[in-house]
């Protein structure tokens, strides 16, 4: 790889000065100037031309030694390597590409895509074990040798990173994969990269080899509730012939927030980091329960503000050289699995800081917090150099360090026995830290062929600053600066990522467990002395510990049935499964309503919506007045009229207040709560159509309208009369007819079940899949009717003729473009029993054909059959006159004449 700007200086050498030797010598020395001034300076030096190749998948770039890929299916644009580096893998004096598509990739992320405000310097992956002539450590980036790159190198530079999906987003879908942007690769700590002179990379034998190979595998998701985060899966293997003892992995995170590029950031002399471990974060479905999460964070000291209040777009310095920009948000890095058996991670972090008279002085010192006493936590006066002792030494550290902005209170005070620092050096670390974060796991032992796992996410979160002035809470009121930020949209965006990847309440190996639940009491009364619950909810907050990699889903779709009538199909539906499913995010049913499809192929593209059906619901906007600019927010899932009625009518029994109509409030004149009304303004909107009234909104009607709800009841208490004759619950029978329709085509019939989605934790609502359980149907002729001794079978088109272009009217092949015409044509024998034997003669009494028709009665299409024109030789028929006949069990035999003409 060249540094930036190589190239630009090179055609003032190809171009020199014709006029005179002395010029051209001018010329030529003014661009070697140049050339060296480009080199040293990387805040002028802009990339080279992409190479021509660069569309190609996986491609080689020059002397590289490994693949760049950044994500680009949501909100988080995340760097990925396959050499043990998440994030851009070199320092920006260097370019690297993109391997699929070719473009220079200049920052390790940025969140949310478009923003250009970045978060991380790198995450790199750390191997190690004590061996008996001391710790030895593999780092994605060099340890203690400055002319070593890395020691994660693909077996085979520069191997490969595999993209698939779940979706046709990049070609067919694979059927391994895990996510709709998966980015697969592997490499082992067996070789190094290394930089013997200059710049140029070689590899060479890793003599410190741990024998550890990796597969490393990146999932994104599109989903609006999925878009603020990355799940990544590290598999590690013990591939030499020794076991690994005392073993541990680690993942060394150096935050960056700041605008990406970092030389374009204007502030970026004054965007210092904090970070911490986030151990816990309110439930997502309130009742003043806590989730677990420990979450390594990280976020600007202060959130940048530009003149005491935040700047969200960016604006261009007069000077030319850099922005000016808030970066207001957070990244966490939240460990979802580890096949290595401890509580939880252990969490550590160190700093070399400018002391307090900076810029006075440039000296710097190092400090970490430490509850070992033989730990120098404080060293002034030296840069860290790290190395594989002291790699090792923080990795196999069973400390949970505190949050950055803590460091005045605890390291000055001696609280939980931490080593204490002069106060004036405790005090800058707290106000303005640079920090280096590690997360690791171990000790393990792997056998040879022994394998090991890490799974986490890399999650953002936007707004964790809301006060523009709550830095300056620090160093001396901790507890206000962690009052005054805001985690809710990292604690959400995290504990999605946890439930994807493990839903819960989901029996994943279908062993009986579950996962893990508790009850929230929504409201309860006093009873004697004891208060007993009225209504509580089962909240799934852990999954079974196997990994499902799966989001929020639809509700699975209802039964139904599909029946034959006069230019019609009936169509029965039945919910019962469908509208008592719980959302494995909501955590309870989010049934909205069903949706009847239908068209001439089984084609999605083909269906229409025949009719719809959703329950009156209404969304409910809320005027939030703490913002900066006061705004509409939508919050809650729909509430019903009563439900609205009940806790917003005006009489003084409200749930019977007949007047009030949700609809009557608007954003122009919203609802006022009485006992607020300068602070609680709504209004409503219908949630969908609300198209639940048979006859006038929805063709779809309730079978029993006045069945029972059996949900509230006990179980002893739903008797047989609330069944139908096939077991269904009457409660959740609906029907419809589409009428009106050609009885002699043939029809896909589907019903899908849709949901109201979930605002809160911003999950749009879903469909079922319209192309599974498909159904094909025919409705009924004039001339169908049960049959019986004197009712007839007939055959359509009679005559067939091949020149009336059947196909082009869509009347035959539809769905079957790659096939030949005479591969798609049909004659149809309809009114026909389910179970006959069909028969076609010459006229001079040759077998051209025997069909057996064999269908359930209760298939929509029993009493139709199609014949091809094929014979029995597996050739077309020709013109001519036909005779054919039917035999049906127990029944006359029929027979009738078919003409063809070509």
């Amino acid at each position: 790889m060249r540094l930036y700007g190589t190239a630009d200086f090179q055609p003032l050498m190809r171009f020199p000065c014709r006029a005179s030797l002395c010029l051209y010598l001018c010329v030529l020395l003014a661009s070697l100037l140049l050339a060296s001034f480009l080199l040293a300076s990387p805040l002028v030096a802009q990339p080279r031309e992409r190479p021509s190749h660069a569309l190609s998948p996986n491609v080689v770039i020059e002397d590289s030694l490994w693949m760049t890929v950044v994500h680009t299916i949501n909100q988080m644009a995340l760097t990925v390597s396959n050499r043990g580096v998440i994030g851009k893998p070199t320092t920006s004096f260097y370019e690297e590409w993109d391997a699929f598509t070719g473009s220079v990739i200049r920052n390790s992320i940025i969140f949310p895509r478009g923003s250009r405000r970045t978060h991380m310097s790198y995450l790199e992956l750390w191997a190690g074990r004590d061996a008996n002539l001391g710790p030895i450590v593999s780092a994605g980036f060099g340890i203690g040798d400055p002319r070593s790159e890395g020691e994660f190198v693909p077996l085979d530079p520069p191997g490969t990173i595999v993209r698939r999906s779940t979706t046709n987003l990049f070609g067919a879908p694979a059927p391994e994969a895990v996510s709709e942007e998966d980015l697969v690769c592997e490499y082992t700590d067996t070789i190094m990269i290394r930089r013997p002179a200059g710049w140029t990379h070689v590899t060479a034998p890793n003599p410190n080899s741990l024998g550890i190979g990796v597969r490393q595998a990146t999932y994104g998701w599109s989903m609006r509730y999925a878009e603020d985060f990355i799940i990544a899966e590290l598999t590690f293997k013990n591939i030499g012939r020794e076991p690994q003892r005392n073993l541990y992995f680690g993942l060394h995170y150096i935050p960056l927030p700041t605008i990406a590029p970092s030389y374009m950031d204007c502030s970026s002399g004054s965007n210092w980091d904090q970070v911490g471990l986030r151990t816990a974060a309110p439930a997502a479905f309130g009742c003043g329960l806590v989730d677990s999460l420990d979450m390594a964070w990280s976020a600007s000291h202060s959130g940048t503000p530009i003149d005491g209040a935040w700047l969200e777009e960016l604006r261009y310095d007069p000077s030319g050289e850099c922005f000016w920009g808030s970066s207001r948000g957070a990244l966490g890095i939240m460990p979802l699995y580890s096949s290595i058996p401890m509580p939880h991670p252990n969490y550590n972090w160190w700093s070399v800081q400018y002391p307090p008279d900076w810029p006075e002085s440039y000296d710097v010192f190092y400090f970490e917090p430490s509850q070992d006493a033989s730990v120098a936590s404080f060293r002034p006066d030296s840069w860290w150099r790290g190395g594989d002792k002291e790699y090792f030494r923080l990795m196999s550290t069973r400390e949970i360090d505190y949050p950055t902005y803590r460091t005045a209170e605890i390291a000055t005070s001696g609280f939980g026995n931490w080593n204490q620092i002069p106060v004036a050096w405790a005090n800058t670390v707290a106000k303005r830290p640079w920090a280096e974060c590690l997360l690791s796991w171990g000790p393990i032992t792997m056998f040879p062929g022994g394998e090991a796992s890490i799974t986490f996410a890399i999650v953002g979160g936007e707004n964790l600053h809301v006060d523009p002035t709550n830095y300056l809470n620090l160093p001396y009121f901790p507890n206000r600066y962690e009052a005054g930020l805001d985690f809710s949209d990292l604690d959400k965006n995290a504990l999605v990522a946890r439930w994807i990847y493990d839903n819960p309440g989901i029996d994943t190996d279908n062993d009986g467990y579950f996962g893990e639940y508790r009850v929230c009491v929504r409201d309860s009364v006093l009873v004697g002395n004891e208060w007993v619950a009225q209504k509580a909810d089962t909240q799934w907050y852990r999954g079974d510990g196997v990994a499902d990699f799966r989001g929020a889903l639809p509700p699975p779709a209802p039964d139904f049935w599909v029946t034959p009538v006069h230019n019609g199909l009936h169509v029965r539906i039945n919910g019962q499964v469908t509208e008592t499913a719980k959302d494995i995010f909501l955590q309870k049913p989010d049934f909205e309503g069903y949706r009847v499809y239908i068209g001439r192929d089984e084609r999605v593209a083909s269906l229409s919506v025949a009719a719809s059906y959703d329950l009156e619901d209404f969304d409910k906007y809320r005027l939030n007045l703490s913002l900066e600019e006061p705004e509409w927010q939508l919050t809650d899932e729909p509430f019903s009229k009563d439900e609205l009625r009940c806790l917003y009518g005006f009489t003084p029994d409200p749930c019977n207040d007949s007047l009030f109509d949700p609809l009557h409030y608007t954003q122009v004149a919203p609802y006022r709560h009485p006992q607020y009304p300068n602070d609680s303004l709504f209004w409503f909107k219908p949630h969908d159509y609300n198209a639940s009234v048979h006859g006038v909104s929805t063709p779809i009607t309730r079978t029993y309208p006045d069945a029972p709800d059996p949900r509230p009841l006990p179980a002893d208490s739903i008797s047989d009369d609330m069944y139908t004759e096939d077991g269904y619950l009457k409660f959740y029978e609906y029907e419809c007819t589409v009428e009106n329709i050609l009885p002699t085509v043939s029809y896909w019939v589907n019903v899908t079940a849709f949901d109201y989605g979930s605002p809160a934790m911003g999950v749009t609502p879903m469909e079922s899949d319209k192309s599974k359980g498909i159904l094909e149907a025919f409705p009924l002729h004039e001339l169908d009717r049960p049959l019986s001794g004197s009712d007839k079978i007939y055959v359509y088109p009679n005559p067939y003729r091949v020149d009336a272009e059947y196909r082009d009217i869509g009347l035959e092949g539809r769905n079957q473009d790659d096939r030949w015409d005479e591969r798609v044509r049909a004659v149809w024998f309809a009114n026909l029993p389910p179970v006959c034997t069909i028969h076609i003669y010459s006229l001079d009494g040759d077998r051209v054909r025997t069909i057996e028709h064999d269908v359930p009665a209760a298939d929509p299409t029993s009493r139709r059959h199609a014949w091809d024109l094929i014979n029995r030789n597996y050739q077309k028929v020709e013109t001519g006159l036909y005779y054919w006949v039917v035999e049906m069990p127990g029944e006359k035999t029929q027979v009738g004449k078919l003409a063809i003409i070509r």
